[in-house]
């Protein structure tokens, strides 16, 4: 339509057609201002709420990983022959005859059958708070009656 026509459509309209357009296009407008700006705003501060939570619980995870390694750092060296008997001590307590451990130098390697994730969760806590030492290598399998696999461990030089 050419702007004379437009304008000779919008002077022959009654009065309630004119009224019912208005109305449709600040309806139409609304709409759009709602679908462009304040829908995606909205919809971002509500997920910023969960998002800052989830950060704040990592966060605070992290600190308490650092302050556990700080305070790991600060622990006095363990000569090998002590981690050697701390991990065996470890191995029997947590295992029992679900493992074995062979020695080779300054590495050990630790095979273990049917273990709880939990037992394997506290064993690698226990190993590396009393036997300062940790798994370079972990190979392990799920079975039916837990984990199968075998551990590398380095040890504390002599």
């Amino acid at each position: 339509m050419k702007t004379t026509q437009a304008k000779v459509w919008w002077t022959a309209l009654p009065l309630r057609d004119k009224m019912l357009v208005r109305v449709a296009a600040v309806l139409a407008i609304v709409l759009f201002l709602w679908l462009v700006a304040l829908s995606p705003a909205i919809r971002t501060i509500r997920a910023f709420e969960s998002t800052q939570r989830a950060q704040e619980a990592k966060l605070q995870q992290m600190l308490n990983l650092q302050s556990q390694a700080q305070s790991m750092q600060n622990l006095p060296q363990v000569s090998q022959a002590a981690a050697v008997t701390a991990l065996e001590v470890s191995i029997e307590q947590t295992f029992g005859n679900r493992a074995e451990i062979i020695f080779n130098g300054n590495n050990a390697t630790v095979n273990v059958r049917g273990i709880s994730a939990e037992d394997l969760s506290q064993w690698l806590n226990s190993i590396r708070t009393n036997a300062r030492t940790v798994s370079v290598q972990a190979r392990l399998t799920r079975t039916n009656i837990g984990w199968n696999g075998s551990f590398q461990m380095v040890l504390p030089a002599q």
